[in-house]
């Protein structure tokens, strides 16, 4: 658990090789570890190393068929990058089926129906996430700029 730990560190600080280096140790000691396999693909992605993220994410739900956070991370990264919106779309409704309430999971699925082109769809997920998520307001208005705009002209 340090090497996760220290892995997830690494990582806020932007200090990517170091988080892969603490994810690999963590893995070595534990190869079963779905979430440092989860954080490793988050680490790869947010270098833009999206392959990489990718293997990841699916080694997660090999070892963990229900893991919410490697199906949104999954699916979020095919519709962020447009790398495949529909399969992106069906991984992030197949987190939010096992977490219906989870506004980050809901924003995501506003998202993917945004960047789908479902706009009164985007409008409805967005609203709902700033209602669960309300301490999070600032959050989901501001990281989806584009989007927001169509839940301001509601």
């Amino acid at each position: 658990k340090a090497y996760y730990n220290r892995g997830n560190v690494y990582e806020k600080l932007g200090n990517y090789q170091q988080a892969l280096e603490n994810f690999d140790k963590a893995i070595e000691l534990d190869p079963q570890y779905t979430q440092a396999y989860v954080n490793r693909g988050a680490t790869y992605a947010a270098n833009g190393q999206y392959k990489e993220a990718i293997s990841e994410y699916k080694q997660a739900l090999k070892i963990d068929p229900d893991s919410i956070q490697a199906y949104n991370n999954l699916g979020y990264l095919y519709i962020d990058t447009e790398i495949n919106l529909e399969e992106g779309l069906k991984l992030i409704k197949k987190a939010l089926s096992l977490a219906p309430e989870n506004p980050s999971i809901i924003d995501s699925l506003g998202w993917a129906y945004y960047k789908n082109g479902m706009l009164d769809e985007a409008l409805e997920e967005l609203k709902k996430a700033v209602k669960i998520g309300g301490d999070r307001i600032e959050f989901y208005t501001k990281q989806y700029q584009p989007a927001t705009g169509i839940y301001l002209r509601n």
